[in-house]
């Protein structure tokens, strides 16, 4: 099915994220002196977020389907695979959708995929081929100028920004290539990484589609 164009992208809406401060005291002698070493810790109670994309084609539209998930950290990320099956030279899909839950921002941050990358015998090789032009970079629900988009032994966007308590949505597409008929699963599993400043962790996100 050749996708002419995305209508519209219902993106993540974050539950109302609460903080509460826990304040420890720690007293000392019958005075009740209380120590120097007193700590002020923060919980950041976990909010839910759900992601659905509705897009049109030739003769109709389809809804994705609807991803449901649960901030725990400041920065989360989620792939979705809008094609839940595949054929080669079929076009697909992605949303890749970042949230921040903390009180900072995020800049510069770069997205690189593997398109589905596996090995056949000892060759690595890429069921997906990026189809050029198709990027859509979204913040709070607002299109953005696309990202520089690097192409090479993996897929990289970059120069991505997330704002406090926001999120930040890219959608992309690629074509199935004859590779897609040497996985041994039947299925292709395309895994992106963030990185930038101000992410300490390794943090991935995966979709998965079957033939």
């Amino acid at each position: 099915i050749f996708i002419q164009h995305i209508f519209y992208l219902v993106y993540m809406q974050m539950s109302t994220v609460k903080t509460f401060h826990l304040r420890m005291r720690k007293y000392i002698n019958c005075s009740k002196r209380r120590s120097a070493s007193t700590k002020q810790k923060e919980q950041n109670v976990m909010a839910s977020f759900s992601n659905t994309a509705t897009l049109s084609y030739s003769g109709g539209c389809v809804n994705s389907n609807t991803v449901f998930g649960t901030v725990k950290d400041e920065l989360t990320a989620v792939k979705t695979a809008v094609n839940e099956s595949y054929s080669v030279g079929d076009r697909m899909t992605y949303i890749i959708s970042l949230v921040s839950a903390g009180g900072c921002g995020f800049k510069d941050i770069s997205l690189t995929d593997d398109m589905g990358a596996f090995y056949s015998g000892s060759v690595r090789v890429t069921p997906l081929s990026y189809n050029e032009g198709t990027v859509k970079y979204y913040v709070n629900g607002t299109l953005m100028d696309p990202p520089a988009v690097l192409r090479g032994q993996n897929l990289m966007f970059t120069g991505i920004s997330v704002p406090s308590m926001g999120n930040a949505i890219i959608i992309y597409e690629a074509t199935v290539t004859q590779h897609a008929l040497d996985s041994e699963s039947g299925m292709i599993t395309n895994t992106v990484m963030v990185c930038g400043d101000g992410i300490s962790k390794r943090i991935t996100a995966s979709s998965t589609a079957e033939m």
